[in-house]
């Protein structure tokens, strides 16, 4: 089982496992004339979000690996508008539905997965439940995409709480912003109180900001203005080594100018990614030849260079465009083998842990039961230090996982 994932997943030979009828082609050869034998559809709301231009720009590279449907290909891209609403809620859940009626194919991926997946899901289900339903990024509630999807993948946002919190502990307090952008979800709950935990044990005060008010407010400065007051308050009350989260990339931009050669530090997890930040950061598009590692690297050199000393603790990629190859390639292997007994093996066996520089995964456990959900699964984002220092060697304490806020 792990050689087979481990030989699907990898590049070279990735389309070779899905096409039919090729045991030697990669996936660009599946754009010359080599047709899949099946296809995956990847569905990216179109919000205007980070998260969702992100999604959208790692598609452009991934039909490059497994090849577009209109040419033979395996991947059909699909991005409806996605809006607030109830009646453009509506719209886009039936767009998704919808493709329930393509006998050609055989697993949906939805990246980011906005709330009324669930639905879209259920609404699949019911007509052809053999559909595979794959939600990366969740911000729905898990009990709702665990019973609607085949498998739900989220990124682990216990151990970017622990890692955030870690890398804060030599800090004289660390300030959480809410910015209004998805802050009752739950596993942003669980990890700022995973964060609050840690950081107690440590001695290191943590203190919860609002700044949905100003971030709402669409006049210009009003938010930088605010960012400018609270970094100086915190300042005043426990001096410059103050460690901030702030989620969403214009509040943390706006933040990393406050508190610039204040002796703070910027933590953060997927969201802003330094592929996010980059077009904040007023960087170029990246070329159609420039991956997301490179385009990282671009924005992190660009964060040094404007706010240093201030430290940096992000991901280089956000969660929906960082779990999409992986997500792809299982869908493929469900496809051809059927659903592995653990998701989890499945995808550990395919991309080893930290000693080999791979996402681990673990099984997303409720905590108000205690339960781990078989079609649920957590993965570590790779984290990246800039001008801060990272304890790799330090994994979540299990207790963590079944820590209810």
């Amino acid at each position: 089982m792990k050689t087979r994932i481990r030989s699907i997943l990898a590049v070279a030979v990735v389309a070779a496992a899905v096409l039919s009828g090729c045991g030697k082609c990669t996936g660009p050869a599946a754009a010359k004339g080599v047709r899949a034998a099946f296809r995956v559809a990847i569905v990216v709301p179109r919000s205007g979000s980070a998260a969702s231009l992100e999604a959208a720009g790692k598609v452009r590279s991934l039909e490059a690996t497994f090849g577009k449907a209109s040419e033979g290909g395996m991947l059909s891209v699909f991005e409806p508008e996605y809006a607030a609403g109830e009646a453009a809620r509506e719209s886009w859940i039936a767009a998704v539905a919808a493709l329930a009626d393509d006998p050609g194919l055989k697993a949906v991926i939805v990246a980011p997965s906005p709330v009324g997946t669930a639905e879209a899901f259920r609404r699949i289900a019911e007509k052809r439940p053999g559909l595979l339903r794959l939600a990366l990024a969740s911000c729905e509630d898990p009990q709702a995409m665990q019973f609607a999807s085949t498998l739900v993948v989220d990124a682990d946002f216990v151990a970017q709480g622990y890692a955030a919190a870690l890398a804060a502990s030599r800090r004289s307090a660390v300030v959480f912003v809410e910015t209004g952008r998805d802050p009752g979800s739950e596993a942003r709950a669980r990890m700022k109180a995973v964060m609050k935990a840690t950081l107690a044990d440590e001695g290191v005060p943590f203190v919860e900001l609002d700044g949905a008010k100003a971030r709402a407010d669409r006049k210009p400065g009003v938010f930088a203005a605010f960012a400018d007051a609270a970094v100086a308050d915190a300042a005043r009350r426990y001096g410059g080594r103050v460690g901030f989260f702030v989620p969403e990339q214009v509040s943390w931009i706006a933040f990393s100018e406050a508190a610039r050669g204040t002796g703070a530090v910027m933590l953060g997890s997927q969201d802003p990614s330094l592929v996010a930040l980059a077009a904040g950061l007023g960087l170029p598009p990246p070329a159609e030849t420039m991956g997301a590692a490179a385009y990282a690297e671009a924005s992190a050199k660009e964060l040094e260079a404007r706010f240093s000393p201030t430290g940096f603790l992000v991901c280089d990629e956000g969660a929906a465009a960082f779990l999409l190859e992986r997500s792809v390639a299982l869908a493929a292997i469900m496809v051809e083998k059927k659903s592995p007994a653990d998701y989890v093996e499945a995808w550990n066996a395919a991309m080893p842990g930290p000693v080999s520089g791979g996402p681990l995964a673990s099984h997303f456990i409720d905590p108000s039961i205690g339960v781990r959900a078989r079609n649920h699964i957590l993965v570590g984002l790779p984290l990246r230090g800039i001008g801060i220092s990272i304890d790799r060697n330090r994994e979540a304490p299990q207790q963590l996982y079944r820590f209810k806020p």
